[in-house]
């Protein structure tokens, strides 16, 4: 189920889902095909950045301003085809929230593992959510677990056991990351 509301975040998005980047690209190219003599002013945003923030999604947030990057790189190659007529203004609207990394006090904080990251905290309350209408007798809850060995984060943000018997078989520690 993909979001009607926006973009997908680039953490869940399939490859050919379309980023900021291709409809800034249309933008620039029918405004240059179209009003280029006549000037124009064209404003973008990358509002996943804050939506992701807003749930401390770190890793999701940092795909998101790499794909805003796209964005601004298109502009500036605009910019060096056009130059003296062209400004470019890069700015936040407002801050999400007071984001912190290690908010939580036990300061585990492996920025470099990000990337490892296949899914974003909508993505998981949403496949949470899915496995629990599918599995009436499933444990949802935390698990407590810091694992990094070979690439491989897991953290305890949240968990769902589809058989509550075996605490093995946490579904986010072995799906999430």
């Amino acid at each position: 189920d993909k979001d009607k509301n926006g973009l997908t975040y680039r953490t869940d998005a399939d490859a050919d889902d379309m980023v900021l980047g291709d409809f800034f690209g249309k933008a620039i190219e029918y405004f240059s095909d179209n009003y280029l003599k006549k000037g124009f002013f064209l404003v973008i945003e990358e509002g996943n950045i804050d939506h992701a923030l807003h749930s401390q999604d770190i890793g999701t947030a940092i795909r998101e301003v790499n794909s805003l990057q796209s964005s601004v790189n298109m502009a500036l190659e605009f910019m060096a085809k056009h130059p003296g007529e062209t400004l470019i203004i890069i700015t936040a609207d407002h801050e999400s929230g007071g984001v912190t990394l290690g908010y939580t006090g036990n300061n585990h904080i492996h920025p470099d593992q990000f990337q490892y990251q296949n899914i974003s905290m909508d993505g998981l309350t949403k496949a949470l959510n899915n496995l629990r209408e599918q599995y009436e007798d499933a444990y949802v809850g935390s698990c407590d677990v810091l694992d990094i060995e070979n690439g491989v984060v897991k953290v305890g943000l949240a968990s769902i056991y589809l058989n509550p018997t075996s605490p093995n078989d946490c579904w986010f520690c072995n799906n999430a990351f």
